[in-house]
C-alpha cells in the first residue's frame, strides 16, 4: 500500500512538471529502481541521459524561467526550462544520483531481515 501511495506520489509530481533539472530526474530514476520498476528506470535514465548530459556525459543543470503562473505572482517558486537539451552548467548531482540509480538496478538489501535482491530493477 506504502509502495502504490509513493507511486501514485511520483506520477503526481511528473504530471504537474516534475524532473526538469538533472538532478530531479536522476532522483526519479532512484525511486524508479528503489520500487523495482526497470522500465521506469530505462526512460528514467534515458531522459536523464538525453535531456540533462553533455556529449562527455557530464551532469547539466538546464537554464530556467518564470512559469505564466509564477509572474502571474501565483506561484513564486514555478519555473521552466528554457533552451535545448545539452544546455546548461556543470552539476555533480545528476552524475552520482543517477550512478546510484544504477546502483539500487542492480543490488538491494533494504529489508529487515538484510536480505540481498541480486538485479530487483532490470527492463
Amino acid at each position: 500500500a506504502l509502495a502504490d501511495a509513493a507511486r501514485q506520489s511520483v506520477e503526481g509530481r511528473l504530471a504537474a512538471g516534475g524532473a526538469h533539472t538533472g538532478w530531479s530526474a536522476a532522483w526519479l530514476a532512484l525511486l524508479r529502481a528503489r520500487a523495482h520498476d526497470g522500465d521506469g528506470l530505462a526512460r528514467a535514465a534515458r531522459h536523464t541521459l538525453g535531456q540533462f548530459a553533455s556529449p562527455s556525459l557530464l551532469g547539466l543543470h538546464p537554464p530556467m524561467r518564470p512559469t505564466p503562473r509564477a509572474r502571474a505572482a501565483q506561484c513564486g517558486g514555478c519555473v521552466e526550462r528554457r533552451g535545448a537539451a545539452g544546455e546548461g552548467v556543470f552539476q555533480l548531482d545528476a552524475n552520482a544520483g543517477l550512478a546510484a540509480a544504477l546502483a539500487e538496478a542492480l543490488l538491494q538489501s533494504h529489508s529487515a531481515e538484510c536480505a540481498v535482491h541480486l538485479l530487483p530493477a532490470l527492463p
